[in-house]
């Protein structure tokens, strides 16, 4: 039976005592066909079906039904997944068997199909319509069976002994599901190994991520997928697993996934570091640092959060504007202007990139007296021609100190009908790109002011300048 379902009003699709009835918008915002299959019965199955498109998700929970007259009281519904039958959860209602599922079971190599166009069109013809699947290839395959509580149980426990639904999201769905439907059939000896076998599984996912160096983004995802994975089986199974040194495991992968992102966070600190300014390179690293927040929220690590924004950003920009401070100083190089222009789109003025503890403008102050500007200033009495200076009233401006640390300015006595004379280095500001932007030094008195205006960097010799007041 072939239907397509409105997106508004949703729709049902009916064949032979099985029933899909979808809600509004359960498969997107356009009209698309279902199919529901009537098969063969397999060796040892009630019924058998195939849904289509096969291993489709929803957007909205689907409610499955199967009736029939004297339905077994053990009947339960089954995913055929490349021939491995895997137990839903159901419930009973007179002779009506339902469930609600998340995708139109599995396709071949048990995985979903993601619910955007292009993974439709997989599935679908040209035309829109269900592709046809042929009756040997496996994908959407339903059957109802007989369960039977010990024989499932080994076969859970041979699932949980293996490693892959670890870090595939769809085999860890599918067991998670299989774990839920025998807590609510079985009970006794089938439930107490199954367990075990869950607590033993989370164990083991944590000690080897204890040993897992955690370098890169994707490298803590997978992590954490395997952690999480194996403590949702110990949630489904219902197993409370014993305690080892004060913790039990499950606290114990929690505890591991905040230190594992302190890990990354230290990685990722030390490379943008290092990376120093050598552009593209620089911008890709501070923009893997700059989405660790995003991702930390993502995964609700709290305290992880907290560090990045109050800790680990703040001290990793001052340590960035250190080292750019730190190049200029010992080769010229206009490393901060490089760094200023890195945080231009995410800046404020009062927080560079968002984070800092200073704002852009202390980067352009860097960049201005990195190169270490100096004055020398002489004062002479009376005429020019005439070298008459007052030894005592020497002056210099030496404006770098340290980071952050600059004089700018010194005051200075000149006699009535005077001469003040400088010499001295005074770099302009050079941009990101090279280019020179253009300061002034300034003497000014109550009276007059005299700038000088400098469009490259440069020195001047001594320039004796009449003064009268």
């Amino acid at each position: 039976m072939r239907q397509v379902i409105d997106p508004v009003a949703g729709g049902s699709v009916r064949t032979d005592g099985l029933a899909l009835d979808f809600p509004a918008a359960a498969l997107g915002s356009t009209a698309k066909e279902v199919a529901l299959v009537t098969r063969s019965a397999a060796s040892g199955a009630i019924a058998s079906f195939r849904l289509e498109p096969a291993g489709q998700r929803l957007k909205q929970p689907v409610t499955l039904t199967c009736t029939a007259d004297a339905l077994p009281t053990n009947a339960h519904f089954f995913w055929n997944i490349d021939g491995a039958l895997t137990l839903m959860p159901g419930v009973r209602t007179g002779n009506a068997l339902s469930t609600t599922i998340t995708s139109l079971g599995y396709a071949a190599g048990g995985k979903r199909r993601p619910l955007h166009a292009s993974a439709l069109m997989q599935a679908l013809g040209a035309d829109g319509r269900s592709r046809a699947l042929a009756d040997g290839e496996q994908g959407g395959n339903l059957e109802v069976r007989l369960l039977q509580c010990e024989e499932q149980a080994g076969t859970l426990r041979v699932r949980l002994n293996a490693t892959d639904w670890q870090t595939d999201a769809d085999r860890a769905i599918a067991l998670h599901d299989e774990l839920v439907a025998l807590r609510e059939s079985c009970s006794g000896v089938e439930l107490r190994a199954i367990e075990q076998r869950a607590c033993d599984a989370l164990s083991l996912a944590v000690d080897n991520a204890s040993v897992f160096a955690v370098t890169s983004m994707p490298a803590f995802k997978e992590l954490v997928t395997s952690l999480h994975a194996a403590a949702a089986m110990v949630q489904s199974a219902g197993a409370t697993c014993a305690a080892a040194g004060g913790l039990d495991p499950e606290a114990r992968a929690a505890q591991l996934i905040e230190a594992k992102f302190d890990q990354l966070l230290s990685f990722v600190e030390a490379r943008v570091v290092n990376a120093g300014f050598a552009g593209a390179a620089t911008q890709a690293e501070l923009t893997e640092l700059m989405g660790l927040a995003g991702d930390c929220e993502r995964l609700g690590l709290d305290a992880p959060c907290a560090r990045i924004a109050n800790e680990l950003y703040p001290r990793v920009l001052d340590i960035l504007r250190s080292t750019a401070f730190d190049a200029c100083r010992a080769t010229g190089a206009p490393e901060p202007s490089r760094l200023h222009a890195l945080g231009q789109t995410f800046s404020t003025p009062q927080k560079f990139f968002g984070f800092a503890g200073y704002g852009p403008l202390a980067l352009e102050t860097d960049a201005m007296y990195c190169t270490n500007p100096g004055l020398s200033m002489k004062v002479f009495r009376g005429a020019t021609t005439l070298a008459d200076e007052i030894t005592s009233r020497a002056k210099s401006i030496d404006a770098l100190g340290s980071l952050n640390d600059y004089k700018r300015s010194a005051s200075i006595k000149v006699p009535p009908n005077g001469n003040l004379g400088v010499a001295g280095r005074v770099p302009a500001l050079r941009c990101a790109d090279g280019t020179s932007a253009t300061p002034n030094s300034c003497f000014a008195s109550a009276a007059a002011s005299l700038c000088a205006t400098h469009a490259t960097a440069m020195s001047t010799g001594w320039r004796r300048s009449r003064w009268r007041s």
